[in-house]
């Protein structure tokens, strides 16, 4: 079959541990190894770079420095910088990666023939306190060819306008061994890796963790992200006097060594759509800790498996009886470190890239694939 040319669209690569930008990253890396014509457009600077390289075979656009305001002046003038370099490129088809990006390439978009796919990364949980965010998002969905989600559990979640016209396609995975069972060295490592917003709930991980640090002097916890709660959250560990056991790593593009040298995984998250954190740590061998009422967690997470779930209820309680759980049971845990990579062995890079790739050759098949007219 002949290479489709595809266009990736995101606000910014220039952040520092995007979730969502790595697996754009990977993804548009995978489909121009395979053979396919691509090229990544961004909101960034032309001077900015890419926490994320993308790689000489990825074709890597930078439309100025607009992406930060807001505004409908703003709004407009993005949307028509993308449809000028969309009438340049005439992409086959274009992918738009998360809310920011696929609403206005939606309406920018709108006319030209180019099959549009829409990749939502979080859940509907985020829009519940976001009207005019769900009022863009339900008004943008019909111009779309199809959205994406990565899984049924977070597709559920949306109405059913909206889920009707999603296709399930999960994070890819790759797969590391571990050199050891993660039963650990004299010091063990607690991890969790995310952005340090809101939802990932970092506050209930450290409070849950300064109950038991007593219990476990041999532990510290190394929280791996970036994000508006830093100072917040140091000012929390500090006023804990655990400055000195909880790490604010800050982000890293090496985030394997990090999975690789924990001895324990827990994601404190409120809810999440696929998290690529999560299903990375159980790839490298790490047993895992979430809450059973965290979309996206619960479904990555088999109990007594590959990790334990904390029950609902008092948050900090729950999870923090959960970690002294596994804390306090190396044996468990080298067991459920030993069988957690098969329970995301499906999730493999090459299977991944393979729906991507049936997805976009049917949009572009039933688009009309000429970009702009005349």
């Amino acid at each position: 079959m002949l290479p489709l040319k595809i266009l990736f669209f995101v606000n910014s690569l220039a952040s520092p541990g995007g979730g969502a930008e790595r697996i754009l990253v990977c993804i548009s890396r995978a489909l121009a190894k395979r053979g396919h014509d691509v090229t990544v457009l961004t909101f960034d600077a032309p001077a900015d770079l890419d926490f994320y390289p993308l790689g000489s075979k990825v074709d890597r656009l930078r439309l100025g420095g607009s992406s930060a305001r807001r505004g409908a002046l703003a709004s407009v003038v993005r949307a028509t910088r993308l449809r000028s370099a969309v009438a340049k490129i005439e992409p086959d088809v274009a992918v738009a990666f998360m809310h920011s990006a696929f609403i206005p390439a939606a309406l920018a978009l709108m006319g030209t023939g180019v099959p549009l796919i829409g990749s939502e990364r979080t859940a509907f949980d985020h829009y519940r306190s976001r009207p005019f965010q769900r009022a863009l998002l339900l008004a943008t969905a019909p111009l779309l060819y199809r959205m994406t989600v990565n899984g049924q559990g977070i597709r559920r979640g949306f109405p059913k306008p909206l889920a009707s016209r999603m296709e399930v396609i999960p994070n890819p995975v790759g797969r590391a061994v571990r050199s050891a069972d993660p039963v650990g060295p004299e010091v063990k490592t607690l991890l969790s890796v995310g952005g340090l917003r809101p939802e990932k709930d970092h506050k209930t991980l450290i409070s849950a963790f300064s109950r038991i640090a007593d219990r476990f002097p041999d532990w510290r916890l190394r929280i791996v992200g970036e994000g508006p709660l830093l100072d917040a959250l140091r000012e929390q560990a500090s006023a804990l006097g655990l400055g000195d056991r909880i790490q604010l790593a800050g982000a890293t593009k090496g985030v394997e060594s990090e999975y690789l040298s924990a001895q324990l995984f827990v994601l404190p998250s409120i809810y999440e759509a696929f998290p690529n954190c999560l299903a990375e740590a159980l790839a490298h061998g790490l047993p895992a800790i979430g809450y059973a009422t965290c979309p996206g967690t619960n479904e990555l997470i088999d109990p007594g498996v590959n990790g334990e779930l904390a029950g609902a209820g008092d948050r900090v309680a729950s999870l923090a009886e959960c970690l002294a759980d596994l804390m306090s049971a190396p044996t468990r845990r080298a067991k459920m470190g030993r069988a957690a990579p098969a329970t995301v062995a499906c999730y493999h890079p090459a299977h991944i890239v393979t729906l991507w790739e049936e997805l976009l050759r049917g949009a572009a098949d039933r688009g009309s694939g000429a970009g702009l007219p005349g």
